[in-house]
């Protein structure tokens, strides 16, 4: 026979409280995390983050989501204190998700422009064995329209990053 502290453990309810402290650990989690990433180099950050770290630096963010799937039930079951905390752990993991983003969109812009780079070289006249010139793919039509997206895009990460000085210095050193 159970006793009686055991019979009131339900599964469900250990899972729920496992993922609240879970949520509440990244969120303190954060600010060191952020400056790591800010220490990192954008075009080595998809390799640190998802080979070198399994994918650390993104469960912040899948966290987050799970609070803010959960803001409903979390308000009716917890203490006043206690839904203060997580309000203040959600603002913490949403300013951690604007960075990820950021640094996920910068790791791309690089990439691409990478990419873009050798394409362009490929019409170069005196690599005389070069087949990709004859490929509409690396026409200059063509990169003329990919360079002016990838500058879209380099210029709206800027304008996002704008309030945070840190950001805009290390996404023009980096990206350009």
């Amino acid at each position: 026979m159970r006793s009686e502290y055991l019979a009131r453990i339900n599964p469900f309810v250990f899972y729920h409280n496992y993922r609240l402290q879970r949520a509440l650990l990244f969120a303190n989690k954060s600010r060191p995390m952020l400056e790591q990433m800010v220490r990192r180099s954008s075009l080595t950050w998809r390799e640190f983050n998802l080979e070198e770290n399994d994918s650390y630096y993104s469960w912040p963010a899948v966290e987050l989501e799970w609070l803010e799937a959960n803001q409903q039930k979390l308000s009716q079951t917890k203490t006043e204190a206690e839904f203060k905390d997580i309000q203040i752990a959600t603002e913490r993991l949403r300013t951690y998700r604007r960075a990820l983003d950021i640094m996920d969109n910068a790791a791309n812009i690089g990439i691409n422009l990478n990419l873009l780079n050798v394409r362009i070289a490929t019409n170069n006249v005196s690599n005389p064995v070069n087949i990709l010139r004859y490929s509409s793919f690396h026409h200059k039509d063509n990169l003329v329209a990919e360079l002016d997206t990838l500058a879209r895009a380099y210029y709206q990460m800027i304008d996002d990053c704008s309030g945070n000085e840190q950001w805009v210095k290390k996404l023009e050193d980096e990206v350009g």
